[in-house]
């Protein structure tokens, strides 16, 4: 199984959302699955969409989007690709900028 996965980055509570994006080459078609600090992401809660896309016969991607991102929304973020034959993750870490961030940066630019 081939895999592409996304980018760390860095974001301000209640202004971003993010959109993480990762790929997954299999056949059978890998099943693909959002964790968040280790605990499976639930698309029931409105604050994450997640879409899964059929780019070609063995190729998928999903994309989840938070919205709006919160301070407890930092931390590490994993998609899981899976399929008969196994399965393969991709992780990176997201962190949205808080208060102690702030003040940090108004300090050093004094």
């Amino acid at each position: 199984m081939v895999f592409a996965g996304f980018d760390e980055g860095v974001y301000e509570p209640n202004f971003d959302s993010v959109l993480l994006e990762c790929s997954a080459l299999g056949n059978p078609l890998p099943i693909m699955e959002w964790y968040h600090n280790e605990k499976k992401v639930s698309v029931s809660n409105e604050k994450y969409i997640e879409v899964s896309e059929i780019i070609s016969p063995f190729v998928v991607r999903s994309r989840i989007s938070i919205s709006p991102l919160q301070l407890r929304d930092s931390g590490v973020y994993t998609c899981k690709a899976s399929n008969y034959y196994g399965s393969t993750i991709s992780s990176n870490f997201v962190h949205v900028r808080g208060l102690i961030d702030s003040l940090s940066i108004a300090f050093h630019a004094c």
